[in-house]
């Protein structure tokens, strides 16, 4: 199997023992080191090292990327989509402010929380020259499949909640895919071995602590933690 381009890295065969893994990304910029998706938590995670943030996208009502996980305000039931940027607190960062403050600090893997999302995010990392420093993840494999369409050259991640029936069967809907996204229990060898036969690498997200050398062992690629730092400093 090749080595494939990804995240500006000819990476190795998945085979080769030589590849560091897994990679280490901070959930939400570390939900335990700050009040997430922040420009604290990413600022902490810079601090201690992280090579990797993942982080939410949203749309607002007048077209800008901001970074929050929820559809609305804690408390609010207004729509982060029926508000304009301006209109939102100064703790929610836009895509941008973020990008340009840590663009070069991580490499990210930026998930858009609605088809609505691809094409502003998009435009802005090409604006800011971080094609090789990204990779773009969804539960939307709709939005997902056209983005890859419009631009494969950016790794792309389906995240999966359930175990799919056949990994083969999903890939095959998503010609162009570079990685496969599942909750960590969902996930055993079976299915790392099978994506990884696909040429597909594996993420896996909210892994708990306790449970990290496990779901390592298991040959996944990334985890996505909440806080990075035990794992750093296992290292």
């Amino acid at each position: 199997m090749p080595g494939q381009q990804l995240l500006g890295r000819v990476l190795p065969p998945l085979t080769s023992a030589s590849e560091p893994r897994p990679l280490l990304v901070a959930h939400r910029g570390g939900a335990a080191l700050a009040k997430e998706n922040t420009l604290a938590a990413f600022e902490r995670a810079a601090e201690l090292g992280v090579p990797w943030i993942e982080t939410d996208i949203r749309v607002t009502r007048d077209g800008v990327a901001v970074l929050h996980h929820d559809p609305t305000l804690h408390g609010d039931d207004v729509p982060i989509a029926a508000r304009d940027a301006a209109d939102l607190p100064a703790e929610v960062p836009t895509l941008r402010a973020y990008l340009e403050r840590f663009g070069d600090t991580f490499e990210h893997d930026l998930e858009l929380k609605t088809a609505r999302g691809f094409a502003p995010t998009v435009a802005l990392v090409r604006e800011l020259g971080l094609e090789k420093r990204v990779m773009l993840t969804s539960f939307d494999h709709l939005a997902l499949r056209a983005s890859i369409a419009r631009d494969g050259d950016l790794p792309h991640g389906a995240l999966i909640s359930s175990r799919p029936a056949s990994v083969e069967a999903l890939a095959a809907t998503l010609p162009g895919l570079r990685w496969l996204a599942p909750h960590w229990e969902r996930l055993d060898r079976e299915l790392v071995d099978q994506a990884h036969a696909l040429g597909l690498r594996v993420a896996t997200w909210t892994v708990p602590t306790a449970r990290a050398a496990e779901v390592s062992a298991l040959g996944v690629d990334a985890l996505i933690v909440d806080d990075p730092r035990p794992l750093l400093s296992a290292k």
